[in-house]
């Protein structure tokens, strides 16, 4: 699966609104410099984080279904 291009490309905006959101329910649940460190890495394509974003959009995404 082209998880790295897709959060670059197609989910950016899911992912950006999932996770980096204050308004997002995950926000409260993981260190958001951290994140934000490593999204823009990825981003930037110094560094391949697909996996661990991918995780953090889907748990983000759920929270906001169902906390």
């Amino acid at each position: 699966i082209p998880v790295d291009e897709w959060l670059r490309g197609p989910l950016r905006e899911t992912f950006e609104s999932a996770v980096l959101s204050p308004n997002s329910h995950v926000a409260n649940l993981v260190d958001q410099q951290t994140v934000g460190r490593l999204y823009r890495s990825h981003l930037n394509r110094t560094g391949r984080h697909g996996a661990v974003l991918w995780s953090l959009m889907v748990l983000g995404r759920w929270a906001d279904a169902y906390l």
